[in-house]
């Protein structure tokens, strides 16, 4: 059958004009990249090979309003016919095969080929023209080869010329700083001149060419220009002031580029260089890397794992380093400060809470509305609406790249998931499970002050929890698996702003799928009470749930009753699907021991917590010290916490304080280790109260049921 190739340059359709085309083969286990559409006829893929019963060829395409095609050109290269200037071909698949659109039938040979424009480099263009003219003698010392070449080929010229002008530059920043003579000097003396004559245009005959090469991806052209482009990052050649073609963002389009079209081969030397250029960037730079590592990962996630976590790292570490420098500062500050100047300062301090929290939940819904205005991260004005709106809060820039870090792999979780289904491909599988473990690798990152910060706990509470919201309910086991792993670190690290929204999660979500009897959720139930085995073994979260929740005058969830009572009845076999099922099923009894497996974990940190009594009857006050601290404190001295009675507590004087082996010091420590003021006796009577109670509770489980008993147990206050 005869197959026609038209393009459309119709301005007016409001679409984004085409910036790349790619072949793939779906029987060879190749996929649609992330932001490509397959080309369709009737609804349907349109296969090159159609009315034949050759190997399936889908042509897929890429829209971006930065780049565009402006020609296509059909070749056979067997008729002796050759790319022309300035076009680059569709040689290969994603997985290396050959783009061969003729593959199958044996035929001649075809490739397709495209001519790009490219925006961003289009207007440099002029200023590499005027530095390719620039006289010989200003660019000979440039240009000269070095005594000992270590590098084969044009890039061992590349090389020295950038080091040769970068030492040049940096001599010129020694003689002109403010401590040298030279700053001084008049501007006729010969010191005044400039000595980086013709950088400028050294790098400007340079650069546009490895750049340019970049884009054409003609060969392996792209692969010798990032090589180049990664000498010319060790030198220093982007630290330097000078063209515009030296910018970094600039340079991270262009190398990301190269990885557009899916081929393989071309992923490792462009995270070379990204590996290189992570010591400082600004948002906008870190967004350009982040996509490229987005659709690197879709294809081979190993390539990208360990590079992500260190640039998570990186960039969170930055961030908690940034705010102990603005805390040291400002105790050093408010040290000499007068008692009145102290007040003053409380005052203007908690009306600047009162402003700021305004400010966030400002800024936050036009972050948000941003965020769910763009289809995904490959969106160009994605970076730009989310910058400004993050730019409106003065705030440094390690903040800017941490907030950055979670709205961007948050919008990445959502990129594939709509697609989710049971019939989910694995490369969709893959790439939302890589994006839940980046988020939830960032979120674990982050330290102790970042965690205490309004914003970002305003940041992970908007952003996470919508994408959260969006992607838990899936029947795929390793995305949810991830949604689960998400939920615990959410629970463990920023419950002090989550406490409604984890209740909904739990309520409308956990507990539905525990109680739920249709067969095809026992896999999630099975992961559901796993995880929460890992929560209920910490006596904290056990009184964490039942004092923000149970307790809770306004709302009364009931989730820690609505909990047990659940899980009783899967342990008892009392569901739909246990009751109904087979006697030899081995998933129905693995349920059951995981039930009770989860019962057993909840019951230990009962016992565990119900030594600290005198703490947990003044749940009041054990309910502001959990959302002021983020968990349940735990009791450390065995005495009663106030800070009044820390302020003005005094010293111990004299030999019985000099003394670690005295009588009080011994008695003191025993008071620690039995439970504080509480005596031996009371003590003694707490235990066999406790022993009788779950005596009581062990007859109620063998005569009514489990239930029961762990409902007793609740009402009895154990």
């Amino acid at each position: 059958s005869v197959i026609f190739l038209c393009q459309s340059k119709d301005q007016s359709s409001g679409k984004a004009p085409i910036s790349e085309i790619i072949a793939i083969f779906p029987e060879r286990g190749e996929f649609v990249p992330t932001d490509y559409e397959v080309v369709r006829r009737r609804g349907a893929p349109a296969n090159i090979t159609t009315g034949t019963q050759e190997e399936k060829i889908y042509l897929c395409f890429k829209r971006s309003t930065t780049t565009s095609i402006v020609d296509l050109v059909v070749m056979f290269p067997k008729k002796n016919a050759t790319l022309p200037y300035g076009y680059m071909k569709v040689d290969k698949s994603p997985l290396g095969h050959a783009a061969d659109l003729n593959a199958n039938s044996g035929g001649t040979e075809v490739l397709l080929g495209y001519k790009k424009k490219v925006a961003s480099i289009s207007d440099l263009h002029k200023k590499w023209l005027f530095a390719s003219v620039t006289p010989t003698q200003v660019l000979e010392r440039a240009r000269s080869p070095p005594p000992a070449p270590s590098t084969p080929g044009k890039l061992k010229q590349l090389r020295s010329a950038f080091a040769l002008k970068a030492a040049e530059v940096r001599e010129q920043e020694l003689i002109t700083a403010p401590h040298s003579p030279s700053a001084f000097a008049s501007p006729d003396s010969p010191l005044s001149k400039p000595k980086q004559v013709g950088w400028k245009e050294t790098i400007e005959y340079y650069m546009y060419p490895l750049l340019l090469a970049c884009y054409t991806r003609h060969g392996n052209a792209a692969e010798a220009a990032v090589t180049g482009l990664t000498h010319c990052l060790e030198e220093g050649v982007f630290d330097c002031p000078g063209s515009d073609l030296c910018r970094l963002e600039v340079v991270i389009d262009a190398v990301t580029s190269i990885c557009q079209q899916g081929v393989k081969s071309r992923f490792e030397p462009a995270l070379k260089f990204f590996q290189k250029c992570t010591n400082g960037f600004n948002p906008s730079v870190l967004h350009a890397i982040l996509n490229a590592l987005t659709f690197i990962g879709d294809f081979d996630g190993s390539l990208t794992k360990s590079f992500e976590d260190e640039l998570i790292s990186k960039i969170m570490g930055a961030y908690e380093a940034s705010l102990i420098n603005t805390a040291v500062k400002k105790n050093v500050s408010g040290l000499d400060q007068s008692s009145n100047a102290l007040a003053h300062e409380l005052v203007v301090d908690l009306i600047d809470d009162i402003s700021t929290g305004a400010e966030i939940a400002t800024i936050t819904d036009t972050m948000l509305g941003v965020f769910k205005s763009h289809l995904s991260i490959q969106s160009p004005s994605f970076c730009q609406d989310i910058s400004a709106a993050m730019n409106n809060f003065g705030n440094s820039v390690a903040e800017k790249n941490a907030l950055q870090l979670v709205v961007t792999f948050s919008k990445a979780i959502n990129r594939k998931f709509v697609s989710l289904s049971e019939t989910a491909t694995e490369s969709d599988q893959r790439s939302s499970v890589n994006s839940l473990r980046a988020l939830n690798q960032t979120l674990l990152s982050a330290g102790a002050r970042a965690r205490e910060q309004r914003v970002f706990g305003q940041v992970v509470r908007r952003f996470v929890l919508s994408t959260l919201n969006a992607t838990v309910l899936t029947w795929v086991p390793d995305v949810f698996r991830a949604n689960l792993t998400l939920v615990s670190t959410l629970w463990n690290h920023y419950r002090r702003y989550l406490k409604v929204e984890l209740a909904l999660m739990f309520e409308h979500v956990l507990l539905r799928i525990l109680r739920s009897t249709a067969p095809c959720t026992k896999n999630h139930q099975l992961e559901i009470m796993h995880e929460m085995t890992n929560w209920l073994q910490l006596p904290h979260n056990v009184v964490e749930i039942f004092l923000n929740f149970d307790l809770d005058r306004i709302q009364q969830w009931k989730i820690f009753e609505h909990l047990c009572s659940t899980l009783g009845s899967i342990g008892e076999g009392s569901v739909g699907h246990l009751a109904n099922g087979d006697e030899g099923d081995d998933s129905a009894l693995e349920l059951q021991n995981q039930a009770i497996n989860t019962i057993l974990a909840m019951a230990r940190s009962v016992m565990d917590a119900s030594g600290h009594a005198h703490l947990i009857s003044r749940d009041r006050r054990t309910r502001m010290l959990s959302m002021y601290a983020g968990g349940w404190e735990q009791d450390e001295s065995g005495e009663e916490a106030s800070p009044l009675k820390d302020s003005f507590t005094l010293q111990p004087t004299g030999d019985v304080a000099s003394q670690p082996d005295s009588p009080a010091e011994h008695k003191r420590q025993a008071s620690r280790k039995y439970g504080g003021n509480i005596s031996v006796r009371m003590r003694n009577e707490l235990q066999i109260h406790n022993q009788q109670l779950l005596k009581r509770a062990m007859e109620i489980s063998s005569s009514k049921s489990l239930k029961k008993a762990l409902e007793y147990l609740v009402a009895m206050n154990f």
